[in-house]
Formats: structure tokens, C-alpha cells, sequence
């Protein structure tokens, strides 16, 4: 994904290791680095519908499996458990960001 696109979709790591990114000036700073069976989504972006100041880069060769975020809504209010996993996948990354963030 590029700077200034609009997230839709979830990325699921098959195999190989992707690195999501922004600049700060002219320096790149590394966010987050996710690999096989991690997930990686642009989370300001997919939410708010809006430009992501994120970058997302493979780092190597692999598979990434997109998820398109407007589907999974449909499934989770179908879905109680496919809805408890969503919960717990944007739980899990508002934690990591905040840990991240604090150090």
C-alpha cells in the first residue's frame, strides 16, 4: 500500500515479511513488521476512510492474502464467532501500537 491510498482490506501473511512504514521529514521510521500467519492493515486509514500516511512494503518474495474489510462486516453480523475474532484482532493491535508507542 502507498502513502495517500485508502486501506480496505486486511493483509494476511501466507508467507514472507511485509513492513509498514511513514516518513517523518525525509527519514522513513518503521512502524510495525508483520510475517507469516501475522496479519497488517493500515488501521487510521481502513476505519476513517481516509488517505494513509502509512506505507506498507514486502520486505521479501510471498503471499499476502487480501481480506476485504467490507465483507468481513458483512460475515461478523452473521457470524458471532467471525465477530469475537474481530474483536480480538483490532484489540490485539491497538495494544501493540500503544506498547509501541509508550517505549
Amino acid at each position: 500500500m502507498r502513502e495517500g491510498m485508502i486501506a480496505s482490506d486486511f493483509y494476511n501473511i501466507g508467507s514472507g515479511l511485509l513492513r509498514q512504514l511513514y516518513f517523518q521529514g525525509r527519514q522513513d521510521i518503521t512502524e510495525h513488521f508483520a510475517c507469516e500467519k501475522q496479519f497488517s492493515v493500515c488501521i487510521l486509514s481502513l476505519f476513517r476512510q481516509e488517505p494513509s500516511k502509512r506505507i506498507v512494503e514486502a520486505l521479501e518474495n510471498g503471499v499476502i492474502y487480501l481480506i476485504p474489510y467490507s465483507k468481513l462486516l458483512d460475515l461478523s453480523e452473521q457470524s458471532t464467532l467471525l465477530a469475537i475474532f474481530l474483536r480480538k484482532m483490532f484489540e490485539s493491535s491497538l495494544c501493540t501500537s500503544l506498547q509501541k508507542a509508550d517505549s
